[in-house]
Formats: C-alpha cells, sequence, structure tokens
C-alpha cells in the first residue's frame, strides 16, 4: 500500500476547521493530536545500527528495547530515547558507532504496515488530508514507496548529504497554522489532498517524497502525527486499530495517553516514571 499525495496545496482550509480546540496547549500528545479518539498509540521509530555487509557499511533497525538493554534505562511508554541511549557513566548510543532513530518520519517498511492497517480501519481510504510542514525542501514533490527509493530516497538523514531544509516558497500553498503551541515553535503546513491506494495504482508524480506531520481520513476515524522533531508517531483511533497495532511484530508500540509526554520530552519525567513503573 501507498500513501498518495496531491502535489498542488489546497487553498480552502475547510477540513483544518474539526481541529480547532481540539489540540491543547503545552508539550503533552493531546497538543499534537485531538481528543476525538477512544484509544492512542505510539509507534517508536528504530535506532541504527552500523554493519559491513558485502564490503558496504549499512545502518540495521533496533530497536528502543535494544537500546534499553545497551542503556540499562527502564522502556516505558513514555520514554524519550534521548534517556535511553545515555549510559551512566555517560557513554552515548550515537558515541559507539550507532545512530539515533530518524526524527519526523517512520520509514517505509514500518510506514507501510501502519499505512495497511489504517486502510483496513477506513471507509474513505481515497479521502485524506494530509499536512506536510513548509521547510521541508520541495514539499510535494513526488516520491514512490519502493525498494529503490527505500534505499535512495527515504535513507535516515545521517545517511544524507544536505546541507539542511530549505523552506518552501509561497508557490507550494498558503501556510496554515494548527495550534498555539506549534505556532510558537514556528511550525506552518501546508494542506493537501491524498489517498492509500496499492502500490500498482500510485502513479510516479503522486506518492510522497516527504512524510506528513499529521493526516487523517475523511471520516476522521483514525489520525496520525509525527512531529518534525519527533523519533515516535502517534495514532488516535479505535480499540481494535490500536490492538492491532500493538500487535504487531514488525512495529515496537505502546499505548499512549494524551496527558502524556510527547516523544517523552518533559522537563520532568519522573512522575511519569513513577506513574508507569
Amino acid at each position: 500500500m501507498n500513501l498518495r499525495i496531491d502535489a498542488t496545496p489546497r487553498k480552502d482550509g475547510e477540513p483544518l476547521e474539526w481541529l480547532r480546540g481540539r489540540l491543547v496547549y503545552g508539550r503533552p500528545v493531546g497538543s499534537w493530536i485531538p481528543n476525538d479518539f477512544d484509544r492512542y498509540a505510539r509507534i517508536l521509530h528504530p535506532a541504527h545500527l552500523w554493519e559491513e555487509t558485502d564490503g558496504n557499511v549499512v545502518a540495521r533497525a533496533v530497536p528502543w528495547s535494544a537500546v534499553s538493554a545497551w542503556s540499562g534505562e527502564t522502556l516505558h511508554r513514555a520514554s524519550s530515547i534521548h534517556d535511553l541511549a545515555r549510559r551512566p557513566d555517560g557513554t552515548t548510543w550515537s558515541g559507539q558507532g550507532a545512530a539515533l532513530p530518524l526524527e519526523g518520519q517512520l520509514e517505509p517498511p514500518y510506514l507501510a504496515r501502519l499505512v495497511e492497517a489504517l486502510s483496513e480501519e477506513t471507509s474513505t481510504p481515497h479521502v485524506l488530508w494530509l499536512l506536510l510542514w513548509s521547510g521541508y525542501r520541495g514539499s510535494g514533490t513526488p516520491l514512490r514507496m519502493t525498494e529503490r527509493h527505500t534505499r535512495v530516497r527515504w535513507r535516515p538523514s545521517f545517511l544524507r548529504r544536505s546541507s539542511g531544509p530549505q523552506r518552501a516558497h509561497s508557490a507550494h500553498g498558503p501556510e496554515r497554522e494548527l495550534s498555539p503551541s506549534l505556532s510558537a515553535s514556528g511550525r506552518k503546513y501546508s494542506l493537501h489532498q491524498g489517498s492509500i491506494e496499492a502500490s500498482s495504482e500510485a502513479s510516479e508524480r503522486s506518492v510522497l517524497e516527504e512524510p506528513p506531520s499529521f493526516w487523517w481520513d475523511a471520516d476522521r476515524t483514525w489520525f496520525v502525527s509525527t512531529d518534525i522533531d519527533s523519533a515516535s508517531t502517534y495514532i488516535g483511533g479505535s480499540p481494535g486499530l490500536v490492538d492491532r497495532l500493538l500487535e504487531d511484530e514488525s512495529l515496537e508500540v505502546f499505548p499512549a495517553s494524551l496527558d502524556d509526554p510527547y516523544d517523552g520530552r518533559s522537563d520532568d519525567l519522573e512522575s511519569h516514571r513513577r506513574e508507569l513503573a
């Protein structure tokens, strides 16, 4: 399954109106995902280890549980990868020839699993709404989620050679703000229509290059949120959808709450650690 996008941004912001007032101010999960859903889940983006294969150095995906075992830090639903990736002696995961998770997007194999689960949950797979961060270079340019692009275009950022993201020009459409928390951070987005389609149906011109920060189906049966600085993807939906994700052995998933610190980012996580112990 592919996540497909109309590269021309929508000038009409009507699909965003239902979000007004549904994102709270602050740093919890509820600042990035609306409160309309029965259950929530957090997918952890994998970390990476360098390995030599056939004379080439490649990055092998590893779960946060492996990073937790390496550092001795307890993994729970509100964990921060930055806490897990540091040992008590100050040794860091990235300092040992490894790499932290990719921020802002799920890599294709894991995104494909999520898209498949979402496609089974919605009655409107051909009508999605997507918000793309305006700072991505070439926001709206095409990409297929194929094996070729998995190796080349969707490589983790630490494998790319880039001068950094460049803000999209006004030609990409109106920039939209969502909530005081996100506006204060300077995050603005362009709105696009999209769909979930079988790989054979997706054209070269219409499949996403950069990942959406927010996307949902027209029936609002689920909502997906991945902040550009987040190593996690959050999903709101039905109990059946969340259970399906929790049972998927190819994904590392925890139940989530709107009160959890988003991506484990909080000035004081000790109360969450005590509560979740």
